[in-house]
């Protein structure tokens, strides 16, 4: 009977290249395992084919590597939309705040509902 992995890690490195660690992985394990790492190249050359550019792998080093102005480049205009919707959501609000006055428990939900939206937004496909 094969043993079971304990740990396994896979490192992006250098042009594409990934590097698969196991601790008490069996033979079959390890060559499972990089057949699934010789798929992720593949099919990280053909993303990278298809978008022109190299995929950054999200590591610290890439962040810290890029520009200031890049990453305020690249948030600004998420920052300034979301300060919008937020403001739109505070008049639409105000419209109600008689009612909010004379109900106060419901202004008690209102943080709930948005952290709800904002939770099943972050949620993928």
């Amino acid at each position: 009977m094969a043993a079971l992995m304990e740990m396994t890690t896979v490192t992006p490195l250098d042009e594409g290249e990934i590097e698969v660690r196991t601790k008490a992985a069996s033979e079959s394990s390890r060559s499972d395992l990089e057949h699934q790492a010789s798929e992720l190249r593949k099919q990280l050359r053909e993303i990278e084919a298809v978008l022109g550019q190299s995929v950054k792998d999200g590591s610290f080093e890439d962040y810290f590597a890029t520009s200031n102005v890049q990453i305020l480049r690249e948030r600004l205009p998420w920052l300034v939309g979301l300060l919008l919707l937020q403001s739109s959501a505070a008049i639409i609000m105000s419209g109600f705040e008689k009612l909010l006055d004379r109900h106060i428990v419901i202004a008690f939900f209102v943080p709930m509902i948005v952290g709800t939206g904002g939770n099943a937004g972050n949620q993928p496909g």
